[in-house]
């Protein structure tokens, strides 16, 4: 997390929150021990801060919720810091099983946040298996109609990317934009 963000977020008691997602790993290496968890240093520059286990949907809600009603009641920046874990490999070319014991991976498994829900609706004989086919049923189709309309888009022209890039397009913006619009005309 950017320390620098912190210091301008806290120095301008800015309303905003920072969720950092700690996953404990980089590519391929496990999260270096630092002197304190991000949650400790943000609080040295002034931000309220909350640790929480991000793999509790119950409890990311409350830190959140909470956070926003402070934030939006006046009080200073925040960081929430939720611990959680990166199942898959960091990239298509990283190759976690060779860094990663199998038990480790195990255990998070165990750990999965939509698993842990789905064991509380059911210890708690909120829903049936019922409820368990028409959700994954509703959600196979959902993804399938979201793939099918992303694949459906038409690629934007890469101007859009110059006139998208800041909330108001500078003069350099707009003549580098100038410049590969020429280029890009100069083949027609």
């Amino acid at each position: 997390m950017g320390v620098q963000a912190f210091n301008w977020a806290a120095v301008n008691d800015a309303p905003l929150i920072f969720f950092c997602q700690n996953n404990q790993w980089a590519i391929s290496t496990r999260r270096r021990p630092r002197a304190a968890p991000h949650s400790v240093r943000a609080a040295g520059f002034g931000l309220t801060t909350t640790l929480v286990d991000g793999n509790d949907m119950l409890a990311v809600h409350a830190a959140t919720s909470a956070a926003a009603q402070r934030v939006r009641a006046g009080g200073p920046p925040e960081l929430i810091e939720a611990i959680t874990y990166r199942m898959g490999g960091h990239s298509t070319s990283d190759d976690p099983t060779r860094y990663r014991a199998d038990e480790e991976v195990q255990l998070w498994e165990q750990r999965d946040p939509v698993l842990r829900v789905r064991r509380l609706l059911d210890q708690q004989d909120w829903v049936d298996a019922n409820f368990h086919r028409n959700l994954e049923a509703e959600a196979d189709e959902l993804a399938e109609a979201t793939r099918a309309a992303c694949r459906a888009l038409e690629p934007p022209p890469l101007e859009e990317t110059f006139r998208n890039t800041l909330v108001e397009e500078t003069t350099s913006l707009r003549q580098e934009r100038e410049r590969y619009t020429a280029w890009r005309n100069s083949f027609a």
